[in-house]
């Protein structure tokens, strides 16, 4: 049964957080995609769900007490709450607190990537019971048998690491679904998590911000900002996955999108990240027709293969769509040292010939970035451009690229992480002069501090 907010009784509670983070939609990180898919699959299998987001619940009524009504539930197998990502990390492990806090009895199971990859980490944490490495769905919803009737024996849940006594438990088959399972799952659900829906109509409405759309999971590229994590090899294992870079198929896409422009959300974001080949391209652009919602195509580190594809998309979209360059500095620092090639010839044709109106680039801070690599691909596309908008976002994951860095860092960071104030200090001399030569070129861009 899907939770209406009216049931005092739940099987699961999942609790995206207790507490907002700074009252700020652009620092708020949203949950997981898979979240999603873990509830419908357990809501599909008979079990009675919920969830609950200080972050979106505070967005739209800011006086929103959470922890009222997470301690007006009774929940009779556990708690869900996703640690996949780094900037609130902080937020999450006194997410972990305050639900041991409220309800000491109740078992607290947790996963996503960040988990997954730092799992003796988080497992060590006097919070946590239980964690699932890996695809959740088919874990998470033997776990839930296990708690209510012991029909699964906890030693066969792919992925589980579990305190028993003074020990811990590592199940060492981890699971990853293949691209035929991809298809089959439920990414599209506004119902289980109180004001989700809400959220993102007004998020869309008031900010440059908008919903997911997921097309792939995991990815082909080894990147020096996502290859670290402080643990190379966990970390590709969860990055490039066991079956590799899978993609959704595209019919799967399409009926997402109309459910999410059917919930009255007006806005989606689309990665041209590594799709897989033009097949696929083609097919994406004969069934993603034209589209009456703003859409953000996603240009993560591009490389000449997504020109075109990208060229061609803009035609799909309303004419108040965006283009975004995702790591803009960070970007041209990639292509000189990951052995991507680009053309510089080939990125001055596509940018002089770009059909998108609007450009914006997002800068996530990161020790490889150099004023000069910032300042080359601004110059690059203020040549062809005249409405580049450039979005400041310091991000806690930017940290990744120190090779050295470790859970307790990341922890720490996150702690320490505010709106103003956090990029290292070698990176602030970086970003100030940027600032500076901004205001000297009197670019005609506008800085949005995301």
């Amino acid at each position: 049964m899907i939770f209406l907010f009216s049931k005092k009784t739940l099987d699961i509670l999942y609790v995206h957080n207790t507490e907002d983070l700074f009252g700020d939609p652009f620092l708020n990180e949203m949950n997981a995609c898979g979240v999603i898919s873990i509830l419908n699959t357990l809501k599909d299998n008979g079990f009675s769900i919920g969830g609950l987001s200080s972050y979106y619940s505070k967005y739209i009524k800011p006086r929103a007490d959470i922890v009222k009504e997470i301690k007006e539930i009774n929940v009779s197998l556990f708690y869900l709450v996703d640690i996949w990502s780094y900037n609130g990390l902080y937020k999450k492990v006194q997410t972990l607190k305050k639900l041991k806090q409220i309800n000491p009895e109740v078992p607290i199971v947790v996963g996503g990537q960040l988990s997954s990859i730092f799992y003796k980490d988080v497992i060590d944490l006097p919070e946590v019971d239980y964690l699932i490495r890996g695809d959740g769905e088919e874990s998470a919803l033997m776990l839930a048998k296990a708690f209510k009737d012991k029909s699964v024996d906890l030693n066969d849940i792919p992925g589980l690491v579990y305190k028993r006594n003074e020990e811990v438990i590592e199940n060492s088959n981890i699971y990853f679904f293949t691209q035929e399972e991809f298809n089959k799952k439920n990414y599209i659900n506004f119902e289980i998590i109180k004001d989700y829906k809400k959220y993102f109509i007004k998020l869309v409405r008031e900010t440059m911000m908008v919903f997911p759309v997921l097309i792939h999971k995991g990815c082909y590229r080894i990147c020096e900002r996502c290859n670290n994590y402080g643990k190379p090899k966990s970390t590709n294992m969860f990055i490039s996955r066991k079956h590799g870079q899978i993609f959704r198929n595209v019919d799967k896409i399409k009926d997402d999108i109309e459910r999410i422009s059917d919930a009255g959300i007006n806005g989606i974001i689309i990665t041209t990240l590594g799709l897989p080949n033009d097949a696929y391209r083609q097919e994406f652009l004969q069934k993603i027709k034209y589209l009456d919602m703003k859409v953000v195509g996603q240009c993560e580190d591009p490389v000449p293969e997504d020109f075109e594809f990208i060229d061609k998309l803009y035609y799909n979209f309303r004419k108040d769509s965006m283009l975004l360059f995702e790591g803009l500095g960070a970007t041209e620092a990639l292509l000189k040292k990951s052995g991507i090639r680009l053309n510089t010839e080939e990125m001055h044709k596509w940018l002089r010939e770009l059909k998108w109106t609007k450009v914006v680039t997002l800068e996530v801070y990161s020790p490889s970035t150099t004023l000069e690599d910032i300042d080359s691909m601004i110059e690059l596309i203020e040549m062809y451009k005249k409405d580049l908008s450039v979005a400041f976002m310091p991000n806690v994951g930017a940290a990744r690229c120190y090779p050295d860095m470790n859970f307790s860092g990341y922890l720490q960071l996150s702690k320490d992480f505010n709106h103003d104030d956090f990029v290292p200090e070698g990176q602030k001399k970086v970003i100030a002069k940027f600032h500076d030569e901004l205001s000297r070129r009197k670019l005609k861009h506008k800085i949005i501090k995301a």
